[in-house]
Order: structure tokens, then C-alpha cells, then sequence
């Protein structure tokens, strides 16, 4: 069934009731109910105010995917549990930001649990809806390098499951391309020599949801990403391609929480197909969501792949519209 992505209208829904004002309370005043954004170029401010007693707040967020395929039913899955740091017990108000590069705004149907506590451990809870219907991102910049053991006529091809928005040169039905050792890509359509071929697509997978990966200050994106890389098998060259592109971007945040994905998941979501078969092929695809400070999460195992024969390398990230 082909899927439609109208104008990205988050319809907001809010399901809680306004608190009795006699005992501990939590209520979202904003968003309201009915209220309509179109398209949001700055995080979506949840706010509310709450009782003097309520000593922490703590904000659910759920996901499900927006998939015509599946039943509307389909459960919603946690994807982030996350307490306020910026709140202050007795000020009786709360903030959280809402956004597609905090992991906590994605396709489909997004729910917000808003947790408050007492300094006796009692619960309070008021909830918000949102359903977003439009890809939040892109698939940015993937970029694929040919390094055959000699000159030779290649064919290559990349099926994301939302299509290609932009390529170059332009993909048709597949590149036709003579590939040289060096990494030189000569297109057989147009006779130009290109350093790699490049193309994007919608995303629409789900929002940031590793709980694994490093937690990085942004003056420190470049260092770790020359590690990174180079231990997830990219040469000089494709590092220095991948810095000049993806560091401008990473400039909203003091922090960032960043992930790799597995090449098994990229292969199913963006089916590469290069023939002759090449004897190494190194994937790279990187999430990410920004942060108010430093978190602690579990490393993320990299590893480390090994160059022989006919080399293929692919690197590219999630960009958050």
C-alpha cells in the first residue's frame, strides 16, 4: 500500500483532566488540546504548572511508528525516560522541549508522560499527544567510495525505503560508472569524474532511541570522530570528507548523544547492490540527539572492519529537519 506524507501537522491532544487543586497536582497547560504546528523550525514547548509540593518531575516519552500498513492499534514503545534537570522543586511550573533532534519527536504517534513527585514518593501524572505526519529527517549525505583492484566497469545501486530525494550523478535506474583503484569514479552517462556518488532520502525510521553510544562535548565531535572512523575502517580521505560535511551541522548543542547503526539494519532499510560483488563493504550511519549536559549511557561497541580486495565504503548520518 503506498504510503502518504502530507504537511508535517502534529495534532495535539491533551488526556489529562485539570488537577483538583486540594492535594499534589501536575497539569500540561500547553499544548492544548487541538492545537496545530506546522512544520516546527524550533523545539515544541510542553509546559504546566504543578503543586509547591512536587519535589521532581520526570517526562515518558512514547513512540509508534506511522506505518498504512499496520493496524492503528499497534502498541506504543517507550523510548526515553527523562528528569528534568532545570526544575525547581516548590517553583510550581515545568519546561520540556520537544524536537526531532532531541530523540523525542518522531513519525507517528508520540505520547508524553508527565511523572510528578512528592518528597514522600507519591505520583501525579498528565499525559500529552502527538502525532506527527511527515519525515522529520533525511538520510544526509550518503556518500559511496569504489576501490576496485583494477580499472573496471561497475554498476551500483541504493534502494532506501523511502526513495532517493537527490543524487549525483543522477541514479535513474542505477549508476554505471568505470571505478579505479584510486577511488577516481568516472560516470558512463555524462564521461565527468566524480570523488564518490552521492544521494539522500527521506527518513522516517524512529526517533533516537539508543540507550548505548558516547556522549560527546561539542568541542570534542572532532576528535572522537576521527577515532571513531578510523576504528569503523575509514581512511584519511573519507574521514576528512566526512568532518567537512557533518561538523558545521553539529553546532545546536553543548552536548551530543551519538550512535552508530548496525550495517545489518542499514542493508534492510537502504538495500545497497554493487556488482561486481565487492569483497569488503564498510557501512557507516550515525543518529544522534542533542543534549543540556553530560548523561551516562553504555558504550557502544565499534568494530573494527578490515580492508582486502574490491573495496566499497559508505558513510552518512541522520540531519534532523
Amino acid at each position: 500500500m503506498k504510503r502518504l506524507y502530507p504537511t508535517l501537522i502534529l495534532a495535539i491532544a491533551a488526556v489529562a483532566a485539570a488537577p483538583a487543586q486540594t492535594g499534589p497536582f501536575i497539569a500540561i497547560t500547553r499544548p492544548t488540546d487541538g492545537d496545530h504546528v506546522q512544520a516546527p523550525r524550533e523545539p515544541v514547548i510542553l509546559e504546566g504548572t504543578c503543586s509547591k509540593d512536587i519535589v521532581s518531575v520526570t517526562v515518558e516519552y512514547y513512540w509508534r511508528e506511522l506505518d498504512y500498513d499496520k493496524s492503528s492499534d499497534q502498541d506504543l514503545s517507550l523510548v526515553d525516560s527523562y528528569t528534568l534537570k532545570k526544575f525547581v522543586p516548590g517553583s510550581g511550573s515545568f519546561l520540556y522541549r520537544i524536537f526531532p533532534s532531541l530523540g523525542n519527536l518522531g513519525l507517528g504517534t508520540n505520547l508524553y508522560k508527565v511523572i510528578g513527585k512528592t518528597a514522600s514518593g507519591l505520583s501525579v501524572i498528565s499525559s500529552v499527544q502527538i502525532y506527527s505526519s511527515e519525515h522529520v529527517g533525511e538520510r544526509a549525505k550518503p556518500v559511496i567510495y569504489l576501490y576496485p583492484e583494477r580499472a573496471e566497469r561497475v554498476f551500483v545501486n541504493v534502494q532506501p525505503r523511502e526513495g532517493v530525494s537527490v543524487s549525483d550523478p543522477p541514479l535513474g535506474t542505477g549508476w554505471n560508472v568505470d571505478a579505479h583503484p584510486d577511488g577516481r569514479i568516472v560516470n558512463v552517462a555524462d564521461g565527468k569524474t566524480y570523488p564518490y556518488l552521492f544521494w539522500e532520502s527521506p527518513d522516517a525510521a524512529a526517533p533516537f532511541s539508543f540507550k548505548e553510544g558516547f556522549v560527546v562535548e561539542r568541542a570534542g565531535l572532532e576528535a572522537f570522530f576521527r577515532i571513531a572512523l578510523a576504528k569503523l575502517g575509514l581512511i584519511d580521505r573519507e574521514i576528512a570528507d566526512f568532518l567537512e560535511f557533518w561538523l558545521p551541522l553539529l553546532n545546536d548543542y553543548e552536548w551530543y548523544h551519538l550512535a552508530f547503526w548496525p550495517k545489518d539494519r542499514l542493508d534492510a532499510e537502504a538495500p545497497l547492490t554493487v556488482i561486481p560483488a565487492p569483497d569488503t563493504v564498510i557501512r557507516v550511519y550515525f543518529d544522534h540527539r542533542g543534549l543540556d549536559g553530560p548523561i551516562s549511557v553504555p558504550a557502544q561497541r565499534l568494530d573494527t572492519a578490515e580492508r582486502r580486495g574490491f573495496t566499497v565504503v559508505e558513510w552518512g548520518g541522520r540531519k534532523y529537519r
